[in-house]
């Protein structure tokens, strides 16, 4: 254990409900990726201090490290509702949504601040963003919203073999055959065998659209 581990244990068997002490440990143990240290202590934070959005904001986050996002959901809907403008909020509530499988409430809140790209502190941000739309749009069927969210990524960031696979697919369902056969071809070039059932289907898919071009 680390010197100020070691002082802030102490002081805080001293002074239990101490709530700075308190966050100053759990801050400590996050940060070392003790994630399983740091929870009780802001669980029990959050329940003394609810409105207190630091702490929801930490929580969230530990709950987000250990892949809990059914915790993770509900505060991150509140503390969003709250700071309506904090794409970083909006979109990691948003990834917990896709990972909850709730596809359409995530590309509802993702669609509304991909389209007010200036809300982001980097453009970077904004391609994340625009990222998990296309999978939520992609999830939901959508294949127009999932290529207008590739479009507003590829502004910004670089392409990736499972941004090509979507950018296929979409282009599929829409009979646009030529352009998915180029699509599933630079995928596969891109893929080079880091995603097997993906790449299966692209091959399945040249085959089977190669009469239609």
């Amino acid at each position: 254990a680390t010197e100020a581990e070691e002082i802030l244990t102490m002081a805080l068997k001293a002074h239990p409900d101490d709530p700075t002490l308190t966050v100053q440990l759990a801050t400590l143990y996050a940060g070392q990726h003790k994630t399983d240290l740091a929870l009780p202590l802001v669980q029990q934070l959050n329940q003394t201090s609810p409105a207190d959005e630091n702490i929801a904001r930490l929580l969230a986050n530990l709950y987000i490290d250990t892949k809990d996002y059914a915790n993770a959901e509900p505060l991150l809907a509140r503390l969003s509702q709250q700071n309506p403008r904090d794409t970083t909020l909006i979109d990691d509530r948003a990834r917990a949504l896709l990972h909850l499988k709730r596809f359409p409430e995530a590309q509802q809140i993702l669609a509304r601040i991909v389209a007010q790209p200036k809300l982001f502190p980097t453009p970077a941000d904004l391609g994340n963003a625009a990222g998990d739309l296309a999978f939520a749009a992609s999830s939901n069927n959508d294949p127009n919203g999932t290529l207008q969210a590739l479009a507003v990524r590829a502004t910004v960031l670089p392409t990736s073999a499972p941004v090509l696979f979507l950018t296929a697919i979409s282009h599929d369902k829409l009979h646009h055959f030529k352009l998915a056969v180029e699509a599933y071809k630079t995928f596969l070039e891109a893929s080079k065998g880091s995603n097997p059932d993906e790449e299966f289907e692209a091959r399945h898919r040249i085959i089977a659209l190669a009469p239609m071009k």
